[in-house]
């Protein structure tokens, strides 16, 4: 075989860029084994369209990832009812109210100080845990995701980038990020709310 001839034929290039049939691609693999030029032609050609495809490649909108990150989870959580129904604008409180009733959420029974957290099933996208608070948090910024929280049980003052707001069982508190908040508990006992942070940058 004239080793130039077969690397200039393009079927190089073919394989680099997975156009092969699984035949060729064997024959490419089985003569890059023995033969360094080709192997290194190989590897020159890969580098080469790694580097025009980063140098030419398109970054998707922001809402583009999160419709995918979205679609993702709520196809997870259709397979799998342990995991919290993905919260939006759309979502309706009855369905919150069901999940927290099948999987009977309720406040913890051993005593903590001020709050205590238990985690849910989440993905690197959407985190979910239960937080049960006697008092409420300090203020806090959070930068690259929403957080959602449903008050389960008692209720609260929130104050966001300023604007106070109260909320009782069955409300739905949505903070947006880069907005400083901060929660004040007004209830008698510890309020109990399912928080869900997504992912937006």
């Amino acid at each position: 075989m004239d080793i130039a001839v077969f690397i200039n034929s393009g079927l190089l290039g073919d394989y680099c860029l997975g156009f092969c049939t699984p035949e060729q691609g064997a024959e490419v693999e089985l003569l890059a084994e023995k033969n360094p030029l080709i192997k290194g032609e190989i590897d020159r050609l890969a580098q080469y369209f790694e580097e025009q495809l980063l140098e030419k490649a398109v970054k998707p909108a922001a809402a583009v990832k999160i419709a995918v990150m979205q679609s993702v989870y709520k196809q997870k959580a259709a397979l799998d009812n342990s995991f919290v129904p993905l919260i939006s604008k759309a979502i309706l409180t009855p369905e919150l109210q069901k999940w927290v009733s099948t999987h009977n959420i309720q406040r913890p029974d051993q005593d903590f100080e001020d709050t205590y957290v238990t985690p849910l099933p989440s993905t690197e996208q959407v985190t979910n845990f239960i937080v049960a608070a006697k008092t409420g948090h300090e203020p806090e910024v959070h930068s690259d995701f929403i957080e959602y929280l449903f008050v389960i049980k008692g209720s609260c003052t929130m104050n966001v980038d300023g604007c106070e707001s109260s909320y009782v069982s069955g409300d739905i508190i949505t903070i947006l990020p880069h907005l400083p908040h901060f929660a004040v508990v007004t209830s008698a006992k510890p309020m109990l709310a399912l928080v869900q942070r997504q992912l937006c940058a």
